[in-house]
């Protein structure tokens, strides 16, 4: 009999079931009931359907297609990395190539940076775990999610300045909108401020360079002497353009989802830890595949990288 080439998708259509059902059908699954197991296995024997094609040593890594753009290129070497140390293989997936997930069962799949039209479509194809970074607004499609603590990362940011002796701290994000990540930022620097009983004094302002020097200059008129800086630009640039010194004329420091880049190693930054994002993936994965329940969702700190742009004050000077 010629095999069609179908796969997961059109039957778990077929009997109202989720792919990841079928795949459990096929390999076995205890928990399948020996019914609809049974129901499963004679559809695919008798209709001769090209099944999955196992990759039980890849994990699949998902994103969109801008997602090559700012802080991709290292979270990309931190799972390389990571599934080397495991004796695993690393495999690319994009929106565009989903109809795979048909004929393709992985160990995990992990995603970042899709759209919830994508992720449904990923997670509706796919026929193992998949876990979610950064993306809690999407969290509730997968079965676990990995996120940076926000709230956590701005509170880090003002510490290092508030160890200095700075007591008018102002935060500062470059984004018109106020989406999820960026109202997680702002609580943690309300909690922040009410836990230093130092009043707040928050800005926000385009990506575009006069409206971020412009409110800069406003924080600083308004007796700011440190700035947490949630961007994701040059900063040394835009600083040296617009004539301010650091640390002399304002302390900063960086809330970034990248490392230091080269240019900008002067300053002191909180970043995303790209290696224990990626080492947590690959512990949910694995603890599956040994049968062991994980955490549902792991919430993990920022880290901090020194630099040399904050400058030591007397309290209130």
């Amino acid at each position: 009999m010629r095999m069609k080439k179908e796969g997961l998708a059109d039957i778990a259509r077929k009997f109202g079931v989720a792919p990841s059902t079928v795949s459990r059908a096929i390999h076995g699954n205890s928990r399948i009931s020996s019914s609809l197991r049974k129901e499963i296995i004679k559809y695919v024997s008798e209709t001769g359907y090209l099944l999955p094609s196992p990759r039980r040593n890849t994990v699949g890594l998902a994103f969109s297609s801008f997602g090559v753009q700012g802080y991709c290129p290292e979270l990309l070497l931190a799972f390389r990395l990571a599934v080397t140390r495991y004796g695993l293989r690393l495999e690319l997936i994009v929106p565009e190539s989903l109809e795979q997930l048909d004929f393709r069962i992985y160990r995990g799949i992990v995603t970042f940076l899709m759209s919830h039209e994508e992720l449904t479509t990923l997670c509706g194809r796919a026929a193992c775990p998949v876990i979610t970074v950064n993306d809690p607004r999407n969290m509730v499609l997968s079965n676990y999610s990995i996120v940076s603590n926000d709230v956590q990362g701005i509170f880090d940011a003002g510490e290092l300045l508030h160890r200095a002796g700075h007591s008018r701290i102002a935060m500062l994000i470059c984004e018109n909108n106020m989406n999820y990540n960026n109202r997680n930022r702002y609580a943690g620097y309300e909690q922040f401020c009410r836990a230093k009983h130092i009043p707040p004094l928050f800005a926000q302002s385009s990506h575009r360079e006069p409206d971020i020097i412009a409110a800069v200059r406003e924080v600083m008129a308004n007796g700011a002497t440190g700035l947490i800086l949630r961007c994701s630009f040059n900063a040394s640039y835009l600083f040296h353009k617009a004539g301010i010194k650091i640390p002399d004329d304002l302390s900063v420091v960086l809330h970034c989802d990248e490392t230091p880049r080269e240019e900008d190693p002067f300053f002191f930054t909180v970043t995303q830890d790209f290696e224990q994002i990626a080492e947590s993936a690959l512990e949910i994965i694995e603890l599956l595949h040994k049968g062991e329940p994980p955490p549902i969702q792991l919430s993990l700190p920022y880290r901090t990288h020194a630099g040399h742009s904050i400058k030591t004050v007397t309290r209130d000077s």
